[in-house]
């Protein structure tokens, strides 16, 4: 099955309802809902891959009508969208240049706006040289997006199954559920490789299905 294919059968749901709440996330999520009393000087969400920042950082942007900014895909033309949207979003912010950064912050808090960053990793360690940046980032809030506990792992097995139009049944999702990482994005790598293979076999998804793959992938 190609790239092209899953994408076009992979369509993830990114409102707000969709999102996957649990003791694990949501303290970040009740920030997502207390927009736009937010703190002046902003928010910063950090987590693993597959945490869920992505979800959060498009709930965020449809409650806000903000600019989401990659920090690898930054540039002028970038720069000229945050002059006239004073809400912006950064992911992976710790890879920005700092002063981009900071320019960016300094935007925002001019125009009362909203700035959000997201990273793998909190702000304390992002190893920041520019002391004012520093300090801007160190009065932020900063929220953790921890490691999914069963029930998240569960709802969220259900939920990418569900994006993809794939009925599967608890006893398949019990199976799964005791033998992948604690991880999200071993989580979504096996629901892509479990999609893939159904579709290009024709086949159920099923307890023997799914051991096969686990077996192949060395799960």
């Amino acid at each position: 099955m190609s790239q092209l294919n899953l994408e076009f059968r992979h369509l993830p749901a990114f409102d707000r309802k969709d999102f996957i709440v649990s003791t694990s996330n949501y303290e970040a999520v009740s920030w997502l809902d207390k927009w736009p009393n937010w703190p002046k000087n902003g928010l910063s969400f950090y987590g693993e891959p597959g945490s869920g920042k992505t979800h959060l950082i498009h709930c965020w942007k449809l409650m806000t009508n903000g600019l989401i900014i990659e920090s690898s895909n930054l540039n002028n033309l970038s720069l000229k969208k945050i002059y006239k949207n004073s809400h912006v979003a950064i992911d992976n912010a710790s890879k920005l240049p700092e002063e981009i950064l900071f320019h960016v912050i300094n935007i925002c808090n001019e125009e009362n706006g909203t700035i959000f960053l997201l990273d793998r990793k909190a702000p304390a360690k992002w190893n920041i040289k520019l002391q004012d940046l520093k300090s801007r980032v160190r009065s932020m809030a900063v929220i953790e997006l921890k490691k999914p506990d069963d029930q998240l792992l569960e709802l969220l097995f259900k939920k990418l199954f569900t994006d993809r139009q794939i009925k599967v049944n608890d006893e398949v999702v019990k199976f799964l559920l005791k033998r992948v990482e604690r991880n999200f994005k071993d989580v979504q790598n096996l629901v892509d490789e479990i999609d893939i293979q159904s579709f290009a076999n024709k086949k159920e998804i099923t307890v023997p299905f799914v051991s096969t793959i686990l077996k192949n992938m060395n799960i």
